[in-house]
């Protein structure tokens, strides 16, 4: 009820998720989830912001589009790079008073420094990898002498196994270790 007065006192709140979203895994998810619960806690509207760096923008907002269709998708551009010009964009054009971030729990201290709005703890956070794991994965995935190119173009990571015991040994080590 609380949080009902203070939204009628401070007028229309947003809430938003920030990252490069290069491919929708796990924690994208969990912390889109995260953003959703608190947006609906908060009587907030949702938000995704994709930043415009890596592989095409458009391509990476029309995928998150078909994953989450309630969320608006937005995405910052090259001519302007910075996110904060997003978020005044929202108070400007949308007449938002509080604009909320929604971080992992190893980025809050840095939204925080640059950031002049709330950053909340979204108890999400990336896993830790091991630098031991890439170096297996290379062994693993390394091209054997006689094999042809990938088949796919579509998947470039396939690559076509000679049945030899140090290939599997050291793939099955490394989705262990995974």
């Amino acid at each position: 009820m609380r949080s009902m007065d203070v939204m009628k006192i401070n007028g229309k709140k947003a809430v938003f998720a920030y990252g490069r979203f290069e491919n929708i895994n796990n924690v994208n998810k969990e912390l889109v989830r995260k953003m959703l619960l608190r947006a609906k806690n908060t009587s907030a509207d949702p938000y995704i912001i994709v930043t415009h760096t890596g592989t095409g923008a458009a391509a990476k907002k029309d995928k998150i589009k078909g994953i989450f269709p309630n969320i608006q998708v937005l995405s910052t551009s090259s001519a302007d790079p910075k996110l904060a010009s997003v978020v005044n964009s929202l108070k400007r054009n949308k007449d938002y008073k509080n604009i909320e971030m929604v971080a992992r729990t190893n980025s809050v201290d840095q939204f925080k420094k640059f950031m002049s709005i709330p950053v909340f703890n979204s108890g999400v956070s990336r896993p830790k990898t091991t630098k031991a794991a890439p170096k297996k994965a290379k062994a693993a995935i390394k091209k054997p002498k006689g094999t042809s190119k990938p088949k796919s173009k579509k998947d470039p990571y396939t690559r076509k196994f000679v049945k030899s015991n140090r290939n599997v040994r050291a793939l099955g080590k490394m989705m262990k270790n995974l």
